[in-house]
């Protein structure tokens, strides 16, 4: 793979200067309208596409993968703005609590597959990281649909705050990558953010 992370954080970094100052002109309903557009094509290139080695080796497959990739990137860190994070440090179970499964899927970059083995193993836990709809009994409260909240999730999945993951120069797998050297480095379990509340997060 060529110079990654480096190379395509440049890249991510341009594009969003460029999406940045396009919103400016055209207004807020340019940048959902662009994300939903790359989000459709980005998906229809991965069904199409068979990620081997091959895949890997042929440049072109990899400059439009990243293309893709860098683009939406991009874009949503536009789409998520700072003021739309939850910051009622006095409401813990009422807007705190306002991002859906597929929305923290999105914006977490966290497969769905991994939040339920979070819920699961208790790494996130109910009533700190999120929250079921109330449908007035248990057995219908089993199956409600879920709500995150954004900013302890994401302290607890990735040791950092929503805030700084959102910021431009972030890079995810570099990131990742990091945690797994210190792992290593320590030989010891990972650090895992303390239960916290939404005011210590903005400390």
């Amino acid at each position: 793979m060529t110079n990654f992370p480096e190379e395509q954080c440049k890249k991510k970094l341009k594009l969003y200067h460029l999406y940045k100052e396009l919103e400016e002109l055209s207004g807020d309903i340019i940048v959902p309208s662009l994300l939903n557009h790359f989000q459709r094509e980005s998906a229809e290139f991965h069904r199409a596409e068979n990620f081997s080695d091959e895949f890997w080796a042929d440049k072109k497959k990899q400059s439009k993968y990243f293309m893709y990739k860098n683009t939406i990137d991009a874009l949503m860190w536009l789409y998520v703005k700072e003021e739309d994070t939850p910051d009622n440090e006095h409401d813990p179970i009422g807007k705190g609590f306002e991002f859906t499964t597929s929305q923290i899927v999105k914006l977490l970059k966290i497969p769905q597959d991994d939040l339920f083995g979070l819920r699961k193993i208790k790494e996130l836990e109910e009533n700190v990281h999120y929250i079921r709809e109330d449908r007035n009994s248990k057995a219908a409260a089993k199956y409600a649909p879920i709500f995150y909240n954004i900013e302890l999730t994401c302290l607890r999945s990735w040791g950092i705050s929503y805030k700084d993951f959102c910021k431009p120069d972030f890079d995810l797998e570099e990131h990742k990558k990091k945690r797994t050297e210190e792992y290593y480095k320590n030989k010891k379990t990972p650090w895992i953010p303390r239960r916290q509340t939404i005011s210590d997060s903005w400390n």
